[in-house]
Formats: C-alpha cells, structure tokens, sequence
C-alpha cells in the first residue's frame, strides 16, 4: 500500500504538468505574442508521446524498475518545466512543453498504475487499479484551479514554479518511500527549494519589496539570449570535465592496466601516469591561451569556441579508442584546447551581450 499511495501522488502530480501548459495559453500570448495554433502544435506533440510512450514505458519499468522510470519521468517534467521559464521562442515551447514533458508524463501514464497493481495485488487489484486511474482525473481537478488562480495573480512562471516545488516534494517522498539512492535528495531538494524561493520572491515582488534575492533570480530569467545559449554549451562542456576527473583514474588502470586493487602497483602506476595525462592537458592549455585570441580574431570567437570544444570531444574520444597507454597524451592535446577556451572564451563572448552593471552576477 505504500507503493500505491508514492504511485498515486506521483499520477496526481504529473497529471497536473499535463494539464498546466493549456491553463497557461492565454498568458503566453499575452507576453510573446504566440498565435494559438503555434502553442497548441506543442501541445499536440506533447500528448502524441504521452499516449506513444505507454509500450516504451512498460518496457522500461520491466527492464529497470518502476523506481528508477517514476523518479526519471519526474526529473524530464520538472526540467522541461523549469528550463520553460526562461523560453522565448516557439521552437523552445515545442521542444520543452511538447517533447520533454511529453516524454515524461508518458513514461508515468496508466500503465504505471496497471504495472503496481497487476505486480502486488490479486485480490484488490480491481480497487486499486481504479484508485490509480481516478489519480488522473483528481490531479487535474485540484492542480488547474490553483494553477489558474496563482497563473492570473503572479504570472504564468510563479504557476510552473509551483508544479516544480510539488514535484521536487514528491521526489523526496518517493527516495524516501521507495529506498533510492540518498544522494537523489540533493535533486529533490534543489527543485523543491528553488520552485520554494520563486514562490517567496513572487511574493515579495507583489508587495513591491527589492532586494538581492529578487534582484538575482529576476537576471536569471531575464538573462540575454547570448548567455542562455552558453548556459547549455557550459553545463555540457563542464558534464564532461568532471566526468573525466573523476573517471579518468579508475578506467586507465582497469582497462589499460588491469588493475581494481586500489592498494596494488599496477594501479599505483596507472594512477601516476594519469597525473602526467593531466599535466600534459594543462601544460597544453596554458599555450593554447595565447593562440586563442589569435585564432578568435580570424574566425571569431564563437567558432573559435565550438573549434575547441570538437578538439577536446575528439581528445575524450581518444582516451576511449587508444588502447596503447604509452599513446594516452595524444588525446590530451585536444583536451587541454579545450579547457583553455572553456574558462576563457564564454566570458570573452558574454563581456560584449551583457550589461556593465550586470557583469559581476552573469560571470
């Protein structure tokens, strides 16, 4: 019953994200100036793979867990939600409203229901999977009033920012209920919290009180559209980096040198020549700093950025597909480009889209 009472707040949840974008129709036009057919071809992609993705999601749930696909399709709608407050086209609309949270409130669509009640019960399966079913329905029975209400009072983003702290709430609800992975609270929480702060900030805004905290999340979803594009380029660009930090040790002394003992001399050898891997790329990067600006004046600067950016996923690639560890420092050419344009050349690029006295809080 536990199960059944996580799987009915998260279908009463989503079943609010699936109705929110069409309380919010109206508003949009208002501020962007969209036609209706344009908003309504998101929403119709949205609910194409809300009903497309019930056989993927069964496939889902039997190959990797119910858990694991509810806590999924919970963070794809709260990232589409959440990446849609600072939207300004169209094609964003379609890709967020449409596609993302299509693909997530798919994913925890009635089969998620049928699957929890076929899965533990036999002889209430009949109560439950109508339990489950009836979810839909009161989800957006109790959720497009309030988002309605809170929509016309403080605008259509203080709306989805409610969605965003219900669902960071039910995410702690469901690591908690479920035995996930603890280190899914830090997620949780961030969602919940900053859905909690926008509602706070919307608040004070309406009460007409300034300060630093509605000064800084208004230059979030205010930011120029330079610095929206880098924001993407710099989440991926960093992914990677940690990535390699973090893994770099642990895969060259497994595949390269055969080694999982940590405590052993093989892995003592792989690790330090990774530490000279990762010398070589800084002692790359700090040349390429002064070819940069070169190379920045002939082709400009944000080709000269998406030129590095190629070398160093070539150089990552490298250290995947060299198999001859003594050949390592050939990929680490490519990376150390690449990390010479990441701390540079983004802030070169912003310093001529941002404004003088807004430079200190986009850096």
């Amino acid at each position: 019953w536990v199960v059944v009472g996580t799987t009915f707040l998260t279908m009463l949840v989503t079943a609010g994200a699936v109705g929110a974008p069409g309380v919010l129709m109206l508003p949009l036009q208002k501020e962007f100036g969209w036609q209706t057919a344009e908003i309504s071809s998101a929403l119709g992609v949205r609910f194409m793979l809300f009903g497309l993705m019930a056989p993927f999601a069964a496939v889902l749930i039997n190959r990797y867990g119910m858990r694991r696909v509810a806590l999924s399709a919970l963070t794809l709608i709260v990232s589409g939600l959440a990446l849609s407050l600072a939207m300004t086209k169209v094609w964003q609309l379609v890709l967020l409203w449409g596609v993302v949270i299509g693909l997530g409130t798919g994913m925890t669509a009635l089969v998620l229901g049928v699957t929890v009640a076929t899965r533990w019960f036999a002889t209430r399966r009949g109560l439950v999977t109508g339990l489950l079913t009836a979810s839909s329905a009161t989800g957006q029975l109790v959720f497009l009033p309030l988002l309605a209400h809170v929509s016309e009072q403080f605008g259509w983003r203080m709306a989805l920012v409610l969605v965003c702290a219900v669902l960071g709430g039910l995410g702690f609800v469901l690591i908690g209920a479920l035995d996930l992975e603890k280190e899914l609270l830090i997620l949780a929480g961030f969602f919940a919290g900053f859905g909690l702060l926008q509602i706070a900030v919307g608040m004070m805004q309406r009460r007409r009180i300034t300060n630093a905290a509605t000064e800084i999340l208004n230059d979030i979803f205010r930011m120029p559209e330079t610095m929206r594009g880098l924001a993407v380029v710099q989440f991926f660009s960093w992914f990677a980096l940690f990535a390699m930090w973090i893994y770099t040790t642990a895969a060259v002394t497994r595949v390269h040198y055969g080694a999982t003992d940590t405590t052993s001399a093989a892995y003592a050898t792989g690790a330090d020549w990774v530490g000279v891997l990762f010398g070589v790329y800084n002692g790359v990067a700090a040349l390429a700093a002064f070819t940069l600006p070169v190379i920045a004046k002939r082709i400009g600067r944000k080709a000269t950025h998406a030129l590095m950016l190629m070398l160093g996923a070539a150089g990552l690639f490298g250290v995947f597909a060299i198999r001859e560890p003594g050949l390592l420092w050939l990929p680490m050419i490519g990376v150390g480009f690449a990390w010479a344009s990441i701390v540079s050349m983004p802030y070169a690029i912003l310093s001529a889209a941002v404004p003088d006295r807004k430079m200190g809080v986009y850096m």
